[in-house]
């Protein structure tokens, strides 16, 4: 999958993204790239891309595919 760009205010956020995904069933693995760019691995037979997408998280912190 290609990264996600999440519109966070400062890398302080980063934290806060990171968390969010890792407690999401099926995300393996998250890494964060400054300014505002998050690499997620995950099981494709447990999550996808539009699911992640809609996580509540992200209508604070908008985030698309980069």
């Amino acid at each position: 999958m290609p990264p996600l760009q999440v519109d966070i205010p400062c890398s302080g956020h980063a934290p806060l993204i990171m968390d969010e995904l890792r407690k999401v069933d099926g995300v393996t693995g998250v890494r964060y790239q400054f300014p505002n760019s998050f690499q997620v691995t995950y099981d494709t037979s447990k999550l996808t891309v539009q699911q992640m997408l809609s996580l509540p998280v992200f209508r604070e912190f908008p985030a698309r595919l980069k």
